[in-house]
C-alpha cells in the first residue's frame, strides 16, 4: 500500500486525506480536534495547530501520527 506522506507543513486536510484517523489520534494524545474549543480549520498546517494548542514537539506529533497510521 502506497502511503501519502505528510509533515509539519501539511494542512490538516492533507493529513486527514493521508490518515483519516488523525483527528481521533490527535484528540486522544493532545486533546485537539474534538470540540469547538480545541478544533482546527482544514487549511491550518499541523505546525499552526500545534502552536495554537501549545504543543511544543511538532516533529513528535508528526511521528506520533505516522506511528498511529501504521
Amino acid at each position: 500500500m502506497n502511503k501519502i506522506e505528510f509533515s509539519r507543513t501539511s494542512t490538516m486536510q492533507e493529513i486527514l486525506a493521508a490518515f483519516p484517523g488523525a483527528q481521533t489520534a490527535l484528540f486522544n494524545r493532545y486533546h485537539v480536534g474534538g470540540c469547538g474549543n480545541c478544533g482546527f480549520e482544514p487549511t491550518q498546517t499541523l505546525e499552526e495547530v500545534c502552536k495554537k494548542h501549545n504543543i511544543l514537539g511538532v516533529e513528535e506529533a508528526v511521528a506520533y501520527l505516522k506511528d498511529c497510521r501504521d
